[in-house]
């Protein structure tokens, strides 16, 4: 045996070795893989907040969804002002609305649809993507390691007494719910929020009775769904109702589109008043240059109007 083999061993063995260790590899990785990855906790998606996404909610979002703003009557409305409270209550409002699995709502609606004037930028695209991932992978405490409550009492198979599941409860097999009920339905039913038999919850956000797709004011109510304009964005969240390229904010006449101004202010509009800067004179019946209120003969018959 040469003095290399005396010192490593023979090559039959280091093969043997070589084999081994490639094969724990293998096993520690497979093991780690198993893993899932660690859970974020709801102190980094503030953090996060805090120093991404505060910023573009008080710059940007802030326009429309506060109290009295255009978005102010739905379940996502902020609250100005960036102190710990404030931001702790901003979080809060985004961290609901992401946890009723409205993420990628959150997501579409500021690449451009119904907010033209408030698109935000790749960079605050990214940095709300990774707050509703955050907020996504906070781990629940009220649920175990199996997937089950803790704490409540309450199994997915029905009532518990003391926290204990009820072994003789074969609800999961046979369609049974908590309670024993039949057709699917769980307990969640009684508050409303799910659907019976097995049905598909369908997504309702203003609550206006109308569903999201067939909404045109998902955030908005609009139960009567009017859309003046025909431009298939209800009245109630349309910055132009009438379709006339003006925003209602500077339109005298948001639902003629006829009609814009009024210099006079006498709730007749410039294109039909004769007379745009004499809030007393409007008609001109004769076109005389003589206002009506103030023409002795509007219709120029020559007979005065007292006499007619």
């Amino acid at each position: 045996m040469n003095e290399f083999d005396q010192r490593f061993g023979s090559a039959e063995r280091r093969s043997q070795r070589t084999r081994s260790m490639a094969l724990l590899v293998m096993v520690v990785s497979s093991v780690l893989a198993s893993f899932p990855s660690a859970a974020s906790t709801e102190e980094e998606a503030f953090a996060h907040y805090q120093n991404s996404v505060d910023a573009l909610i008080q710059s940007k979002c802030i326009v429309c969804h506060v109290s009295g703003g255009q978005y102010g009557g739905i379940d996502l409305v902020y609250v100005r002002g960036s102190s710990l409270s404030q931001q702790e209550t901003n979080f809060g409002k985004l961290k609901n609305y992401i946890e009723k699995g409205k993420g990628n709502e959150l997501l579409n609606r500021p690449k451009g649809n119904r907010h033209t004037n408030q698109n935000l930028s790749s960079d605050q695209l990214l940095a709300l993507e990774r707050l509703i991932t955050l907020v996504e992978e906070i781990e629940d405490p009220a649920v175990d390691d199996d997937g089950g409550e803790t704490g409540g009492g309450e199994t997915s198979g029905g009532e518990s007494d003391g926290g204990s599941s009820d072994d003789s409860t074969d609800g999961s097999d046979d369609g049974l719910g908590s309670g024993g009920s039949s057709g699917g339905e769980t307990a969640g039913d009684d508050g409303g929020g799910g659907s019976s038999d097995g049905g598909s919850e369908l997504s309702d956000a203003d609550g206006d009775g109308v569903e999201d797709a067939l909404d045109n004011c998902e955030l908005i109510v609009n139960s009567g769904q009017s859309d003046l304009d025909a431009d298939n964005l209800g009245d109630a969240c349309d910055d132009d109702i009438d379709g006339d390229g003006v925003e209602n904010d500077s339109d005298d006449f948001p639902e003629d589109a006829a009609e814009t101004t009024d210099s006079d202010g006498d709730g007749v509009g410039d294109n039909e008043d004769a007379f745009d800067f004499d809030a007393t004179e409007s008609g001109d019946l004769d076109l005389d240059g003589i206002g009506d209120n103030t023409d002795d003969d509007d219709d120029e018959d020559g007979f005065s109007d007292l006499v007619e």
